[in-house]
């Protein structure tokens, strides 16, 4: 399991020593060349031997591609699956396996753009994941500035703001009439959302690329104080 102890289980037989040994070996899911490649990684670990045996018919020899970067292995992989589309493969007999979800970021984006249709498990979609509901949120506030769902979420981003004084700045909005603008430089906490918004107020380019960019900008340095792996975050 993920975050194990592996000493754990190559010590369990020595600390419990009534303990039995079971091999589990058959395999119903992935054929022998797959297995095999796995018995060659087994072999080399220490602990239990073992040889898995696959009860399907005989499969592909796996190929392992070094790609440079993360851009570049999206792109084999993009490339790859288009590939297999246009020769007529049935795209739901098309699977694309990865240890954590984030690592399909950068593919995830090169379909949406191809209007390749895909379908994710084990985790949200890029349009799902908080980060980039974070900027979408903020862009909406600059669409209509009356909606306090994106508000809230945009102010609590920020220390001593929670959904109740978050909902106090919004109600003072309202009740004065005042821009947000206005009523976020009265607090010091916000001082750097008044910024923005100011930044973005003075701007003559109010193009959506335009706007995007300057919250870009200003987000990156949230995102680190925000979320855990800022990096793979920012990509």
């Amino acid at each position: 399991f993920r975050g194990a102890v592996v000493k754990n289980i190559l010590t369990f037989e020595s600390e419990f020593n009534t303990s039995e040994r079971m091999l589990l070996v058959d395999n119903y899911r992935s054929s022998q060349q797959i297995l095999n490649l796995a018995n060659e990684v087994l072999r080399e670990l220490p602990g239990v031997r073992k040889n898995l045996k696959s009860h399907l018919k005989e499969g592909d020899k796996p190929r392992v591609i070094r790609v440079q970067t993360w851009n570049s292995e999206a792109d084999f992989i993009f490339q790859k699956v288009e590939s297999m589309i246009a020769k007529g493969h049935n795209r739901s007999k098309i699977a694309i396996l990865s240890r954590n979800s984030f690592h399909l970021d950068l593919l995830e984006r090169r379909f949406i753009r191809s209007g390749t249709k895909f379908r994710k498990f084990g985790g949200p979609t890029l349009a799902l994941k908080d980060h980039v509901k974070d900027v979408l949120a903020f862009l909406r506030t600059r669409t209509n500035p009356k909606d306090w769902t994106a508000w809230r979420r945009v102010l609590m981003w920020f220390p001593w703001i929670g959904p109740r004084r978050a909902d106090m700045i919004f109600e003072k909005m309202q009740n004065e009439s005042r821009s947000l603008s206005e009523v976020v430089k009265s607090y010091h906490s916000l001082s750097e959302l008044y910024d923005l918004l100011k930044t973005l107020d003075e701007d003559d380019d109010t193009s959506p690329a335009s706007t995007l960019q300057h919250v870009l900008t200003w987000y990156r340095p949230m995102m680190q104080k925000l979320y855990d792996s800022p990096e793979s975050r920012r990509e």
